[in-house]
């Protein structure tokens, strides 16, 4: 009889057919040359305890086995007799092959991390895990190497790599005898794309001061670490059918002077800043915010003399973090 390599895939008692002989143990096997596939045999007599041991420990220990055993048959029926069988020590896991690029998502914003996406073809039974290497580098900067573990039969995995990077990679399948290597990758990541803008709600506080005219104060941002990023506009919300307006003091100007044109930036109710405009209250036309060096806000709130003052005004301003 010829001798074959397996998989074992299950003990008895067979599943798939009533044409087997009577009182007798069942081996479901694979073979790793390939001569067969998931296909049932029995035990000789006088072997039918040791193919039992044998099997369930090698099931239990992840191990293949040797067996002396006749060809199958076409539609593996009758079943075909085994009739010596061995356990092997713990194999290496056979390398996964055909190591590929799935995806590759861009970062957003200057803290983002682009998503790598990978696949793989798994040839091992006995793998534990496998593990997705990655090593990359660029000019100037340091590198940036790691692992990313996954679950035996898994077949993907993603990573979180630093735009403008080039890194190689690979998967290996890993168990206690140790792990075997795929193929290996280049892939070099894009720049972070632009952060999206945002809308943010700035509350104008009322001052208190003796004579004058009364300036309403506003700071962006004004609790919290924020991430730093830069404002592109200031929208007036439109708040009813009392006609308002906000004029904004131009850089190196103050509330004091109002209400000279030339020192105000003006909004009515629904209107927003240009970039023109806010180079005249900032100095530039997307001034830099963070947490430590915040925007402020200095305006003269204007309606109707009948209306009372309120105690808050709120703008809208749109910002980009970095």
């Amino acid at each position: 009889m010829p001798w074959y390599k397996c998989l074992v895939n299950e003990v008895g008692p067979v599943s798939d057919s009533s044409e087997t002989p009577d009182l007798v143990v069942y081996i479901n096997l694979t073979d790793k040359g390939g001569g067969f596939f998931k296909t049932w045999f029995y035990a000789a007599n006088g072997i039918q305890n040791q193919l039992l041991d044998v099997g369930i420990a090698a099931i239990n220990g992840r191990k293949y086995v040797e067996v002396a055993a006749t060809a199958p048959h076409p539609g593996n029926q009758p079943y075909t007799e085994i009739s010596r069988i061995y356990g092997l020590p713990p194999q290496l896991p056979e390398a996964p092959t055909e190591f590929h690029q799935i995806s590759l998502s861009p970062a957003v914003g200057n803290a983002g991390r682009a998503v790598l996406a990978v696949g793989w073809k798994d040839n091992s039974s006995y793998e534990d895990s496998f593990v997705v290497r990655y090593s990359g580098t660029r000019a100037g900067g340091s590198p940036d190497s790691g692992g990313k573990s996954v679950g035996a039969n898994s077949v993907t995995a993603s990573l979180s790599l630093i735009p403008e990077y080039t890194y190689n990679i690979h998967v290996a399948a890993v168990n206690s005898v140790g792990e075997t290597a795929s193929n290996a990758i280049t892939v070099t990541v894009p720049p972070a794309l632009p952060s999206p803008p945002e809308t943010r709600t700035v509350s104008l506080e009322r001052q208190v001061i003796i004579e004058g005219p009364i300036p309403w104060l506003g700071v962006f941002p004004s609790l919290g670490v924020v991430p730093p990023g830069r404002v592109h506009k200031i929208h007036f919300p439109q708040s009813g059918s009392v006609d308002t307006f906000l004029a904004f003091a131009k850089i190196g100007h103050s509330t004091e002077e109002f209400p000279d044109s030339n020192a105000f930036v003006t909004l009515t109710e629904g209107q927003s800043t240009t970039a023109a405009q806010m180079t005249a209250i900032f100095g530039v036309a997307t001034p830099p915010y963070s947490t430590p060096n915040p925007i402020y806000f200095v305006a003269v709130f204007g309606e109707p003399p009948s209306s009372p003052l309120p105690n808050f005004v709120d703008i809208e301003i749109t910002i980009q973090p970095d």
